[in-house]
């Protein structure tokens, strides 16, 4: 990375690019980038690539600064404010997800009392702004957004609308068929229908066959004949499961966290173990 960044800065002398201010009718045309850069900042909050943090909140803190930021300086922007509210929804579940010995703790067994429902209703307030001004189109943000309310708002992980979340995740693959958000709405049909509609879900997706989320996702020890989830009971997990540490691969009930980047990583997590 440093070496890229040493390319970039040659380059740019070189090439005497010079550095200046967009005008205001470049801004649309820059604005998804820009975005993508803000929501990569909260993924590597949420997910961080190195060290033993559950969460930078630092970088988190930063992603929220920058989104409001935005959405001060370009106010009434439906994916802007979308974004924020997706930020939002996310930070407030982090005081939940670790537990006193410091280790994730699955949306499944958060304590929701702990959440920030502050921050849940200035996101939910914001989504519902984002919906007016997009006249009902919605874009990958304001999907993302959808999603994470759906876990959001619901008094407990009985509670969590699948229906709703597997709706989501099938406008998501109309507007952009990807592999990644195929594999997230597997995992949640396998959250509302069992393992056996899960597996099947996850066979019927192609181009991740090398991916060991996908892997990680079809474990051969599971008991295919768990049938549905019931309230109380997340049946989707293999016998002798735990939650993994910060090096292993995601577990099953965490695929579903939505991979960095507008396009291709559209879905919140439906399961958070981070």
């Amino acid at each position: 990375m440093a070496k890229r960044l040493v390319r970039a800065r040659q380059k740019i002398a070189h090439a005497r690019i010079p550095y200046r201010v967009p005008a205001d009718i470049e801004l649309p045309e820059r604005l998804p980038a820009v975005l993508a850069v803000v929501h990569l900042i909260a993924t590597e909050a949420h997910a961080p690539s190195a060290g033993d943090d559950v969460v930078r909140v630092d970088l988190e803190a930063e992603a929220l600064r920058l989104a409001r930021l935005i959405a001060g300086l370009m106010p009434g922007e439906p994916e802007v404010i979308s974004l924020l509210s997706l930020l939002l929804f996310t930070a407030a579940r982090r005081p939940a997800r670790t537990g006193a010995d410091g280790q994730p703790v699955l949306l499944a067994d958060q304590d929701r009392s702990r959440w920030d429902h502050a921050a849940i209703g200035e996101a939910s307030a914001l989504l519902a702004d984002a919906v007016r001004r997009s006249g009902g189109v919605a874009g990958p943000y304001q999907l993302q957004a959808h999603l994470a309310a759906c876990h959001a708002v619901a008094a407990s992980w009985p509670d969590t609308d699948w229906d709703r979340i597997i709706g989501l995740y099938d406008l998501a693959l109309g507007a952009s068929a990807n592999p990644a958000m195929a594999l997230n709405r597997a995992v949640a049909v396998a959250q509302r229908d069992g393992p056996a509609a899960g597996l099947a879900a996850l066979d019927g997706i192609g181009g991740l066959t090398r991916s060991h989320l996908w892997h990680a996702a079809r474990p051969t020890r599971w008991n295919a004949s768990a049938g549905p989830a019931r309230p109380g009971r997340n049946s989707w997990r293999p016998p002798g499961w735990r939650p993994p540490d910060r090096t292993s691969a995601s577990s099953p009930a965490a695929l579903t966290r939505s991979p960095p980047g507008p396009a291709s990583r559209v879905a919140e997590r439906t399961a958070d173990a981070g």
